[in-house]
């Protein structure tokens, strides 16, 4: 009676089949990871707005313009998609004189034409800009 109820069946199937023992897979090992793309690096930019000789002058630290010191900033920028500018102070002559937060303040009246690829903006490009405080009304 076994020989045709679903029990046999299953048992007759079990002793028809054979295990195989598998090779294990060999999983190369992972390389070290790719670095991350290199930001691109501005050269000829297209600006829409630049701060003008006004926003200088009011933005002359005052300190600075008193002693009739003048300075250099260099500004590392990130461009945005929509052409503002994420910057901070890579270089400052001379230092205690305030011309990087100046410079800081100026860097909120750039903006960039929007960069693009395959004509939609992109964002993250680097640039460097380089600002130089002159006293106001010296020769």
């Amino acid at each position: 009676m076994l020989r045709h109820s679903f029990a046999a069946a299953c048992l007759s199937l079990l002793c028809t089949f054979e295990a195989v023992a598998e090779p294990p897979l060999e999983i190369p090992p992972a390389g070290p990871p790719a670095p991350p793309p290199r930001p691109s690096t501005i050269h000829n930019p297209v600006w829409v707005r630049t701060p003008n000789a006004d926003a200088f002058t009011r933005l002359y630290p005052d300190r600075a313009q008193r002693m009739s010191v003048q300075g250099q900033v260099v500004l590392h920028c990130v461009v945005a998609a929509e052409g503002t500018l994420g910057c901070y102070v890579a270089s400052e002559d001379p230092p205690d004189q305030s011309f990087g937060a100046a410079a800081l303040k100026l860097s909120k009246l750039f903006k960039m034409g929007p960069l693009t690829r395959d004509g939609a903006p992109t964002a993250g490009g680097e640039i460097n800009i380089p600002i130089r405080f002159s006293v106001p009304g010296a020769p």
